[in-house]
Parts: structure tokens; sequence; C-alpha cells
């Protein structure tokens, strides 16, 4: 189990303060933000030091006013997260999907897609617990993934959505758009002409972004975990893109790690 221990209260409002400077720069755009539980979230009530995600969203919503809040809790249940690692699994996210869906306005049906699997997949976990089973795998293709190029900006030098290489290497996980990159752009040349997505992410968007390519001809990945709010021309092109703010709670409690520079 993933545990994040007690709410750091300065921790979740750094992180609000933070989201509410960047999207109140965009008053003219869909901003929306949203919190991806983790494992623990569906044990919280039987922990010791019972983790207050109600004090958690409490903060968030009295601090951003220039972004609409996105329930993802509802959506997912501890049965769609690995055994193996902190993430869930990519074939398990329809419902979270639909509800992104039904607030920035596309409909998706991920069930269409075709599963690929892949035997004896183990994460994060391996480092911690001898002799650990293996798992299943399945990630999603379509003509959307497959017709999709990928340039990480300072990353893996990646140039597909899917890297079956990555597999095989210290971070199985990083099969998805090669792992973190402070900076990565999709483009997908059959989505809505001009229809364009910026998601700041951590590693958890990495699996949800390509679910996403159908409705969007260019999705824009920032994780500000690397790379200064500043530098963001430099890279990438918000204009007139939707915008969403993706954080599992454990990068919202530790809001300083977003590295955010007001102007």
């Amino acid at each position: 189990m993933d545990f994040i221990g007690e709410i750091r209260t300065s921790g979740v409002k750094s992180t609000a303060e933070k989201i509410e400077y960047l999207a109140s720069l965009y008053p003219e755009n869909k901003v929306f933000y949203s919190v991806i539980p983790s494992k623990s979230f569906f044990i919280n009530e039987s922990l010791k030091t019972p983790f207050d995600y109600g004090k958690m969203l409490e903060i968030m919503s009295s601090e951003i006013r220039s972004a609409e809040y996105i329930d993802l809790f509802k959506t997912l249940s501890l049965e769609d997260y690995y055994i193996t690692d902190p993430h869930f699994k990519q074939d398990k996210i329809s419902a979270l999907i639909n509800e992104l869906g039904s607030k920035l306005g596309f409909s998706v049906d991920i069930n269409n897609y075709n599963k690929v699997k892949v035997e004896n997949f183990i994460g994060q976990h391996k480092a911690k617990v001898q002799e650990i089973k293996g798992e299943e795998m399945y990630y999603l293709t379509s003509s959307f993934t497959e017709g999709s190029t990928v340039n990480n900006i300072m990353g893996d030098p990646g140039t597909t959505v899917y890297n079956p290489g990555k597999l095989t290497s210290a971070s199985p996980y990083d099969l998805f758009l090669s792992g973190p990159s402070p900076v990565c752009v999709i483009k997908n040349p059959s989505g809505p002409e001009g229809k364009r997505l910026v998601i700041f992410n951590d590693s958890y968007s990495c699996t949800v972004a390509p679910m996403l390519l159908e409705a969007y001809s260019e999705i824009t990945l920032i994780d500000l975990r690397y790379v200064i709010s500043t530098l963001i021309p430099n890279y990438a092109e918000i204009g007139n893109a939707d915008i969403l703010f993706m954080y599992n709670e454990q990068i919202v409690n530790n809001g300083e790690m977003l590295k955010v520079i007001k102007k």
C-alpha cells in the first residue's frame, strides 16, 4: 500500500495557491483541476493516522477560484490499481475518462480500444518486497494512439505513445510516453483540428493522456516538478487550449515541489 501520512495543510495550500495563480492567467480558457487518489484512500478509515481528505478538498476549494473541480474519487476503486505499483490500470479508467469528458465536453469510449496484454508486470514495489509476484498489465491502443507522435522535451527521446522497450527497464511503467518528462507534446493528426489540451501533470497522466487523443489534435503535459513555470512559453503553447491540473494527492500534500514562480 502507498501511504501518504498525515495531511500537511501548508503543502496543500501551496499546491492550491499555485494552481490558482496559473489558472488566473487564462481567464478565457476552460480550466479544471482534479485529484487522483492513491490506493490508501480506499482503506483510509482503517489506518492508524487517516489522511484528512475532506480538509484537503476544503483548502483547495477555498483557494482555487479560477478553475472548476472535477471529482475523480468516485470513478475509481482499489481493484483498479496494480498490486505491484502505485498507479491505476489503464484498462480500468473508463469511468474516469467519462467524468473528464462530461466536464471538458468530449465523449470517448475506451472500451472499444484494443487491449495489449503484458505478462509478469512488476512495478515500483519490486524494490520494496522480496520475491514479489508479477501481474498482468493491459495497455490500450487505437488508430489515435498508433497515429500520434510524441516529443518529450528534456526527457527520454521517445517518439511513440507506448514504448515497449521500457517494460524491461528499472521502471516498466515508463511504457507510457517513455516516462516522466518536464514537457511532453503529443500530436494527433486525426484529432479535431485546433482542439488542444494542456495537462499540468504527474506520472498518472501518462496513462490518461493517450485515452484523450480521440478528442484532441494536441495534448501537452507539463510536469512542474521538473520545469519552472516561467520557462513554459519556451517549450509549449497554451493559447486557447483546455487546461487541466491533475495531481495525485501525494503531490497535492507536498505542493512545495511544484516550481511555480509568480511574475
